[in-house]
């Protein structure tokens, strides 16, 4: 009888390989990390882009308002004071409307 070799050969992993693929797998993250962070920076700018853009315009609203609001107020005190002149010559109307009834009774 012959006895045949049935040795089972073991293998180690290379630690050197294996360090080899973790570093880059930890390159690939963090190329893809830095990625990331530039497009959100990117994106942080616009923000700020807009928000400045938005911050002006409300202010020109404001600015607006303000405006608008201090023509009202100065086109109401203007109707105001009309509308006492008017009171006064419908008054003086009515007062000259009454005489000249009664010199009309008179003649």
């Amino acid at each position: 009888m012959t006895q045949q070799d049935n040795t089972t050969q073991m293998t180690f992993p290379n630690p050197e390989q294996s360090t080899r693929k973790r570093l880059a797998d930890l390159e690939s993250v963090v190329e893809s990390n830095r990625s990331q962070i530039t497009d959100l920076l990117k994106d942080m700018g616009q923000i700020g882009r807009d928000t400045q853009y938005l911050s002006d315009y409300v202010r020109a609203l404001q600015a607006a308002v303000v405006e608008d609001d201090a023509a009202a107020r100065k086109e109401m005190k203007q109707s105001r004071q009309d509308l006492e002149h008017l009171r006064a010559e419908i008054e003086q109307l009515s007062v000259l409307v009454g005489h000249l009834g009664r010199v009309l009774n008179i003649v």
